[in-house]
């Protein structure tokens, strides 16, 4: 008997005849009639989507069979016969079905089984990637390592230097200190003072050395910075050493109040950066004291404004009252750095005059500007009020226009005459029109945060509408890429730079 109807007909050893299938469409409703809640027999559970299982209660299949029986008396012969064609019929079709549903269900478990093949393949291979990035990124570590234990290694041996130098310098000056004392005790001792008094000034301004720590407040900045500024410091220190020992201590006293006309300066090499697109503008750039044109080129080289041009020029070498008459790049004298220190407009004059002419050449369609650091700075901003006044501060005729001024830890000179140069109308127009940048750090220790601050004032008090002042938090006495790419983003805005 076929295993489907062996389900229906356990008792029979043959396959149903047509009398006992009479009345199968009827046996399901009367047995639940007769057994309120039993299951109808055969109950058809699919798993998956995919597989269809035929599974009955228990005795189903003999209280279906006992019901047949007693309804097949009910149906004619050709009706059982077409009843049985039908359930073959309705059965064939359900096999049929559930092949195919099996076969696409097959079908799309091959597909996804693929996908989630090569999506394993290709995390396989994103992992694979990342395990060789993270061991490039730990051998970089690892340089990076390196290089930093080497550059503390360099820097703990120019700091070994510099202190060496230092104490180079501080011996001979103090020794010399107690001779330049013991012989004022005695000039001031035998009462001949009225004779003495020159030479007397002239020791007194090279005592003033013993209360200047300048010298040690730059070193104390220098550690500070790294890379190319310590090493510029440090050769500038070697030099003032050399010049020291070779000069066997003897100076040549300040020359500001001295009440003759000083020596005229040569000023040293200039360097010049070309544009490394268009020729739009002309800036001449001033390093701080000590400092020199050279090491200003090479960083303005570096910033992305390839339509200027760049001119570097170097101060002239000269004694500074400051150091006691101690010889240095500068480009004017410098006797204190406080508010009430007296202004050197004779030197002022002769860099803003070098500054000046330096412009004068440029072409006539080139717009024109001036910047600098710390004293170059100072000599940028005096620049600027000559340019307002028309002239400079000896009467003689300014020759250059100028588009912009820029300003990086400096000061303005002569701020308390500034008044007196703005009361003619051109002049009050020049100073209304003329852009100004103005940058200062709150940490700076050697031209302190106030200086900045204050000149800033005095310029926008005075009729200088179109002036900036920026400030950065932590800042000292040096510059960091935020402050330049400010100037820059500044350059090319109020200069109009394109391209």
């Amino acid at each position: 008997m076929d295993p489907f109807w062996n389900q229906f007909f356990p008792d029979s050893s043959n396959p149903p005849d047509e009398t006992s299938l009479q009345g199968w469409n009827q046996a399901p409703s009367i047995y639940q009639q007769n057994h309120p809640g039993a299951s109808s027999g055969i109950t058809l559970h699919q798993t998956n989507g995919s597989t269809v299982q035929a599974s009955q209660s228990p005795n189903t299949a003999s209280s279906a069979a006992r019901v047949l029986k007693k309804s097949q008396s009910s149906l004619s012969a050709p009706d059982r016969s077409e009843r049985k064609r039908q359930i073959d019929k309705d059965y064939r079709e359900r096999v049929k079905i559930n092949k195919m549903q099996m076969q696409l269900d097959f079908v799309n478990l091959t597909r996804e089984n693929d996908s989630l093949k090569e999506e394993n393949q290709s995390l396989k291979e994103d992992n694979a990637s990342m395990n060789q990035t993270l061991t490039k990124q730990a051998t970089m570590i690892d340089e990076l390592r390196g290089d930093l234990l080497q550059l503390k290694r360099d820097h703990d041996k120019q700091n070994v230097l510099l202190e060496t130098l230092t104490q180079y310098l501080a011996d001979p000056l103090r020794i010399e200190n107690e001779t330049l004392k013991a012989e004022n005790a005695s000039l001031r001792k035998s009462g001949n003072l009225n004779g003495n008094v020159p030479q007397l000034l002239e020791e007194i301004a090279k005592l003033k050395l013993e209360n200047k720590p300048l010298l040690f407040g730059v070193i104390k900045s220098n550690r500070r910075i790294s890379g190319k500024g310590s090493v510029l410091l440090l050769v500038q220190l070697v030099g003032l050493a050399a010049a020291f020992l070779l000069d066997n201590m003897s100076f040549t006293g300040p020359s500001v109040g001295s009440g003759g006309r000083r020596a005229a300066f040569e000023f040293g090499k200039t360097h010049v950066v070309r544009p490394k697109g268009s020729h739009q503008a002309t800036i001449v750039w001033l390093h701080g004291l000590g400092d020199n044109g050279s090491s200003w080129s090479q960083l303005l080289e570096t910033l992305p404004l390839p339509n200027i041009k760049w001119i570097c020029p170097t101060a002239p070498t000269r004694p500074i009252s400051l150091f006691g008459g101690f010889p240095s790049t500068a480009w004017f004298d410098v006797g204190d750095l406080s508010e009430d220190a007296p202004d050197d407009v004779e030197g002022l004059d002769a860099a803003a005059a070098h500054v000046g002419n330096l412009l004068s050449t440029e072409p006539a369609d080139i717009k024109l500007g001036i910047g600098g650091f710390s004293m170059g700075a100072a000599t940028s901003l005096y620049s600027a009020t000559c340019f307002v006044h028309g002239k400079y501060g000896n009467g003689n005729p300014y020759p250059a226009n100028l588009s912009a001024v820029v300003g990086l830890s400096g000061w303005l000179p002569c701020s308390k005459t500034l008044k007196s140069k703005i009361g003619q109308e051109e002049a009050a127009r020049r100073a209304a029109s003329l852009p100004i940048l103005l940058c200062h750090g709150k940490g700076d220790e050697v031209v302190p945060y106030k200086f900045g601050e204050k000149s800033s004032l005095a310029l926008s008090s005075n009729g200088f509408q179109n002036s900036t002042f920026k400030s950065y938090d932590g800042l000292g006495h040096y510059t960091i890429p935020e402050e330049m790419e400010e100037v820059c983003g500044w350059l090319t805005s109020k200069l109009g730079l394109t391209g």
